[in-house]
């Protein structure tokens, strides 16, 4: 294995170890966070999520609308 080689294995284990550190540091922080914190956040996000829910059915609506009515004025032409 040439020199070049060595350097670019040795890095890339690096960064998984350091990737590694990093996730366990990150799911420790989030087992120390207090069961109602955690409860108000997904909480948030459910919010979040139904929000997007109904936009996306009004532009789905709209655009169904808009289909309707360019179909209709096709036929009628």
């Amino acid at each position: 294995m040439s020199r070049s080689q060595f350097k670019r294995s040795l890095y890339s284990a690096s960064l998984a170890v350091l990737a590694a550190v990093g996730l366990n540091i990150a799911c420790a922080t989030a087992g120390l966070a207090s069961p109602e914190d955690e409860i108000a956040r997904l909480n948030r996000v459910r919010a979040n999520l139904f929000e997007e829910l109904v936009k996306t059915r009004a532009e789905m609506a709209t655009a169904r609308s808009e289909l309707e009515a360019a179909l209709k004025a096709r036929d009628a032409a």
